[in-house]
C-alpha cells in the first residue's frame, strides 16, 4: 500500500466508494431521505450524484421537489403512512 492515500490506509472510504455506495442504496431509501441527499448534493456536490438520484425519483414516479413526510414507513418503494 505504498501508493495508497492516507484515507484508504486508515480505513476511510474514498469519494468514489462513497458515491457508489449511495447510488447502490437509493432504491432502499424513503423519498424524504433521498430528497435530503439530493439537496445536499446540489449544495455541496458532487454533481455526478444528481443524475442517479433524479433517475430514482423518476423511476418511482416522484419528484425531488415535492414535499415528503419523514413520518412514513417505506415498504418496498411505496411510502405508507404509519
Amino acid at each position: 500500500m505504498e501508493h495508497a492515500t492516507k484515507s484508504s490506509r486508515n480505513g476511510s472510504m474514498s469519494a468514489n466508494q462513497t458515491h457508489d455506495l449511495i447510488v447502490e442504496m437509493l432504491p432502499d431509501l424513503p423519498p424524504a431521505e433521498m430528497q435530503t441527499i439530493f439537496f445536499q448534493t446540489i449544495e455541496h456536490g458532487p454533481e455526478s450524484l444528481l443524475v442517479p438520484i433524479e433517475a430514482e425519483f423518476a423511476r418511482r414516479g416522484l419528484s425531488p421537489y415535492a414535499t415528503y413526510s419523514t413520518d412514513s414507513l417505506t415498504i418496498g418503494t411505496t411510502p405508507q403512512a404509519i
